[in-house]
């Protein structure tokens, strides 16, 4: 298969290998939430088609990868908030911990989190509208509420689900599981970390407008990244 092969030598060349295995895991190689950015920009400079970031979270093999490239176009894959990490088997979990991104908008990071709770509970990261080339940011924070509660409800029902935002995520979060309850689907839990005090939606309106130019720098990042010339802080 031509884009395994290419799969495979865009993930060796990020992890430091000389060859890597159709059946081998992206992170299990060591790859993580930032080398992901750059191999979607590595595979899109190599063949012109464009993978969500989630696609290398919810299928991190090399066969998986190279399947989503089959289907995937100039385009991208249409938004979906949700972020699903292919740890452990979602069946024995008990709950679904559904985890808001902070100001940052990114979801993936909480697969630190899937990780050590496989098993346990299912880990869903939430990543925001507008991080992807093509993708318009929300115009409201109404509107965002709407599309995540839409999301979340789709989700089957055969185990709770407990809501965690982290950061800006808190105050998102609180507000989210306001909108579950009203639609008759109440969450089983609310988790805040490290919240933002005095966040309202007028002043998460305005950092919408933050964000559309944070989307300008996210694409000049990627582009570094599919350069090499990024450098990895912190």
């Amino acid at each position: 298969d031509p884009n395994e092969a290419i799969v495979a030598d865009a993930i060796a060349t990020l992890v430091g290998m000389d060859r890597v295995g159709r059946r081998d895991n992206f992170f299990a190689l060591g790859g993580h939430s930032l080398m992901a950015v750059r191999l979607v920009a590595l595979l899109e400079a190599k063949t012109g088609k464009a993978l969500a970031l989630n696609t290398v979270f919810e299928g991190p093999t090399v066969a998986e990868l190279a399947v989503a490239m089959d289907k995937s176009g100039a385009e991208g894959p249409p938004y979906d908030p949700l972020v699903r990490f292919a740890v452990g088997s979602p069946t024995a979990a008990s709950l679904s911990l559904i985890a808001v991104h902070p100001f940052s908008g990114l979801g993936t990071p909480f697969r630190a989190l899937a990780v050590p709770l496989a098993g346990t509970a299912e880990v869903i990261g939430i990543s925001a509208r507008g991080l992807a080339a093509g993708q318009t940011p929300f115009s409201s924070y109404q509107e965002m509420l709407e599309t995540y509660a839409a999301a979340i409800g789709a989700l089957n029902d055969r185990q709770p689900v407990v809501l965690m935002g982290w950061s800006m995520g808190g105050p998102i979060a609180f507000d989210l599981a306001a909108q579950l309850s009203h639609s008759g689907r109440p969450p089983a839990g609310l988790i805040i970390l490290d919240a933002v005090h005095g966040l309202t939606p007028s002043t998460i309106d305005e950092a919408a407008a933050i964000a559309k130019g944070f989307e300008a720098w996210c694409q000049a990042r990627l582009q570094e990244f599919a350069d090499g010339t990024a450098q990895h802080e912190g």
